[in-house]
C-alpha cells in the first residue's frame, strides 16, 4: 500500500468513524485531524468519492486549516520525519520522491527493531496467550488477549487449551465482527514466535486464517 493509499484510507476511515460515534469532534480527537478537515473531507467525499480525496493530496494544502508550524523539539531526523508525515495525513501535503523515500526507510528501520507507530484504528492489533492457572474440573486454563494499538480497544476469551484454533477463534469470534461492525479494516496482527500463531502457512490454522482474511502478520 503506498503513502497516498494509507492518507486516503485514513480520511475514509476519518469518516466513517464520526458516523459510527456519532459525535465528529471524538472522532477528530482519535484520528488525529481537525474539524475543519473532516468537514472539507466530507464535502469532497458526499461530492465525488474516494476519487475526491486523492486529488486533494495533489493539491495545494489549505493554509487556514494547517497546525501551528512547530518551531522546537524538531533537532533530530526521527522527530523532523515524524512532523512532516503528520503534516503530510493532516492536511495532503504532496511529499517528493526524496520525502517519501525517508519516510518509508524510516518506518522500516523501526519495524526491522520491532518498533511501529499505530496510524489509524485497524492498523495493527496485538495478540498473545496467556497462562491463567488449573482449574480443578477443567484442567489449565489459557486466555487469548487482543488489543487494538491505536484505540487501545481489547478483546479477551478463556480456552482449555493454546493451539493455532484457539488463537483464531477470538479474531474469528470477537475482534473482527466488531471491526466490520464498525466498518473498519484490521491490516495486520502482531504476535510473538509461540507455535499457537506460526507455523506452516499451508497448514497453520492461525497462519490461513488470517490469509483467508487477508491480514498481514507480524512477529516480534
Amino acid at each position: 500500500m503506498t503513502t497516498e493509499q494509507k492518507i486516503i484510507r485514513a480520511k475514509v476511515g476519518l469518516l466513517e468513524l464520526a458516523k459510527q460515534l456519532g459525535n465528529v469532534s471524538q472522532a477528530c480527537k482519535m484520528m488525529g485531524y481537525s474539524r475543519d478537515s473532516f468537514y472539507r473531507f466530507k464535502e469532497l467525499y458526499d461530492k465525488g468519492g474516494e476519487l475526491a480525496l486523492q486529488e486533494i493530496s495533489r493539491k495545494k494544502p489549505v493554509l487556514k486549516n494547517r497546525v501551528p508550524r512547530q518551531r522546537h523539539d524538531l533537532e533530530t531526523m526521527n522527530k523532523r520525519l515524524k512532523a512532516l508525515e503528520a503534516r503530510s495525513a493532516q492536511d495532503g501535503l504532496v511529499l517528493t520522491e526524496a520525502q517519501l523515500a525517508a519516510l518509508e526507510k524510516a518506518k522500516t528501520e523501526k519495524e526491522a527493531h520491532g518498533e511501529f507507530e499505530s496510524e489509524h484504528p485497524g492498523y495493527c492489533g496485538a495478540q498473545d496467550t496467556f497462562y491463567v492457572g488449573n482449574l480443578k474440573g477443567v484442567g489449565r486454563v489459557y486466555q487469548q488477549t487482543f488489543i487494538d494499538t491505536y484505540a487501545k480497544v481489547g478483546f479477551a476469551k478463556l480456552y482449555d487449551r493454546k493451539t493455532p484454533i484457539t488463537a483464531a477463534d477470538l479474531l474469528n469470534d470477537r475482534v473482527l465482527p466488531f471491526f466490520e461492525e464498525h466498518d473498519v479494516k484490521l491490516l495486520r496482527v502482531l504476535t510473538d514466535r509461540g507455535s499457537e500463531y506460526c507455523g506452516n502457512p499451508e497448514r497453520h490454522e492461525y497462519e490461513l486464517y488470517l490469509a483467508v482474511e487477508d491480514v498481514d502478520h507480524s512477529t516480534h
